[in-house]
């Protein structure tokens, strides 16, 4: 195979105006030759654990992996370094799994979830972004090497590898320039310009491999995300083969049946945080049940009930429902927020189709498993200035 190393690549984190550059390595299979550029292949002689064989997949190359893919880490790139994220992209082929290890503080072959990452045999090219908290990063693996990719289970085909000091999926919540009405209804004045997820795929439910989906005609959702001032909003359209199936009834376990988690984090100085931060990390179970109520489930639970005009719901539907949501910041510990602040948030769409409710199916932005309480695994956002 050839290849060649090009240096450091430097992407622009986007945000806001005079944000710090992000610096990023990566190693690309889809060419005609694979191009590396700070982040480099070791151990790909023939008959070693690491050798792998550039194929066709879709409409470009891959490196399939049997057994593993170890990488070294331009140093310049180590350099001061303080968090550090992976992504990978790869061709959805087969059900069997893989892992992303990395040289750690605690093991040479340290590893985070979604560990390991299940394939649903899609036949596309997808994405996963692994957060390698505890990273030492020393060559410490075999050959030198930074990271494996883990295709014990093989083979895997690899598309693309970068390695970030910035969350790849950093994302703005814009500001509600036109006040949120909260009645149920999709207003385009007050929704148009949100920042806005599509969960439809069984890779982001939050239990790996869950034997409970059922494809996004049973359960799937689009919600879209605002703020001001006051509150944290949220627009959800959600369809549903047994909509508002919630049978909760201590105040406090909504998270077992139909609803939604929303995990908001107020200071996100340190994002290698593992646990939630107390006064400013805050997990808030929704749910949404015919008797709705909510929660905050961590790190102390404790009920918010009654939800009152908080939430509202759209006209009844036979295959879904859709409603709107305010989390006031005042509810979360008297918090405030500011324009251009950083937070660290993540979510759960959650559905059950049994009763009494559970939660059968956590559907999350990113396919990142293990959030509660743990905001490492969370992504990094900014809330937008006013215009």
């Amino acid at each position: 195979m050839k290849w060649s190393a090009v240096g450091l690549a430097l992407t622009l984190t986007v945000g806001l105006a005079g944000a710090a550059q992000a610096k990023s390595v990566s190693i690309d299979f889809t060419g005609d030759t694979v191009v590396a550029q700070g982040l480099t292949q070791v151990n790909n002689a023939a008959g070693s654990d690491g050798v792998t064989t550039i194929v066709k997949k879709g409409d470009r190359n891959v490196a399939q992996v049997n057994g593993g893919l170890y990488l070294t880490i331009d140093s310049a790139f180590k350099t001061g370094l303080k968090s550090v994220w992976a992504t990978v992209e790869y061709f959805d082929e087969g059900k069997d799994s893989f892992k992303l290890e990395y040289d750690g503080q605690d093991d040479a072959y340290q590893s985070e979830r979604p560990d390991p990452r299940g394939k649903f045999d899609s036949q596309q090219f997808t994405r996963q972004v692994w957060h390698m908290v505890g990273f030492k990063l020393a060559g410490g693996q075999t050959g030198g090497a930074d990271l494996r990719i883990n295709a014990e289970e093989g083979p895997e085909f690899i598309a693309k590898i970068t390695v970030s000091d910035e969350d790849p999926d950093l994302i703005q919540f814009p500001y509600a320039v036109n006040k949120i009405t909260i009645d149920g209804k999709k207003d385009a004045a007050e929704w148009d310009g949100a920042y806005t997820v599509k969960l439809d795929k069984p890779q982001l439910d939050g239990v790996p491999n869950s034997p409970n989906w059922k494809g996004p005609e049973a359960f799937s959702g689009t919600y879209s995300f605002k703020w001001d001032e006051n509150a944290f909003y949220v627009l959800g359209e959600v369809r549903d083969a047994t909509p508002r199936l919630n049978t909760t009834e201590d105040g406090v376990g909504y998270w077992n049946g139909d609803g939604t988690e929303q995990f908001l984090g107020l200071d996100d100085s340190d994002p290698e945080r593992s646990a939630c931060a107390e006064g400013t990390d805050f997990q808030i179970g929704v749910g949404m049940g015919k008797t709705p109520g909510w929660a905050i489930l961590a790190p102390n639970a404790q009920s918010l009930d009654p939800i009152g005009d908080n939430l509202k719901f759209g006209p009844d539907q036979a295959d879904g429902y859709t409603f709107e949501l305010q989390i006031p910041w005042a509810r979360l510990g008297n918090s405030t927020v500011t324009p251009g602040q950083r937070i660290a948030w993540y979510m759960f769409a959650n559905d059950s189709s049994v009763d009494p409710s559970a939660q059968e199916i956590a559907l999350g932005p990113a396919g990142r498993t293990g959030p509660s309480c743990n905001p490492s695994r969370w992504i990094r956002a900014v809330l937008q200035p006013k215009p």
